[in-house]
């Protein structure tokens, strides 16, 4: 692997509404369609070897207004976080009742723990770098945030530092051997 190039989907209904927004298959709303066709241009400047979405709605429409409607594989691997009962519930809401609660800590209750998601990031990474070239994965915001902690071997609770805005691109890459983040939540 060359370069690991990491897109959260375009904006949804729930985003504006700051849902948490796991499993359910929530499409991108307008504003998510035109940030997703920004997203072409610059993907039609580089090479990418290896395109692949989660095969959730708003990263498949993503992909697909981003130039990668063929050629991308499906993964399941890299879907978002399994809130369980925090699904379509705001901060605020669940911060009622657990105060101090932080997805990258405890998890989500009846849903995934932070253990289910370290692996499934481990997993990820480990595929990616058996591959040539350049990886481009389609992803959400609380996932990609997962892998950039894991690519930088930082504890999980650190991804709680790494803010990720819908259609933005993030670049992670090896220098001299070691981990580094090239660019961060870039606005094509």
């Amino acid at each position: 692997m060359k370069k690991l190039y990491l897109v959260r989907h375009g904006e949804t209904d729930w985003n504006v509404e700051k849902r948490y927004t796991g499993r359910s298959d929530m499409p991108i709303n307008q504003k998510g369609e035109e940030q997703a066709k920004r997203l072409k241009p610059f993907f039609e400047a580089i090479t990418i070897d290896h395109a692949i979405t989660s095969p959730l709605k708003r990263c498949v429409k993503t992909a697909s207004f981003a130039g990668f409607a063929t050629n991308v594989q499906q993964e399941p691997d890299i879907m978002e976080w399994n809130y369980g009962a925090y699904e379509g519930r705001t901060h605020e809401e669940i911060w009622k009742e657990k105060p101090d609660w932080n997805i990258f800590l405890d998890g989500a209750e009846q849903g995934e723990s932070v253990e289910d998601v370290l692996l499934r990031g481990k997993r990820v990474i480990t595929s990616c770098l058996q591959l040539e070239g350049n990886v481009l994965l389609f992803s959400h915001g609380h996932f990609c945030r997962v892998l950039a902690a894991l690519w930088l071997e930082l504890p999980l609770e650190k991804a709680r530092n790494f803010a990720l805005f819908n259609a933005r691109v993030c670049v992670l890459g090896l220098h001299e051997a070691k981990p580094m983040i090239f660019h961060w939540n870039v606005t094509p």
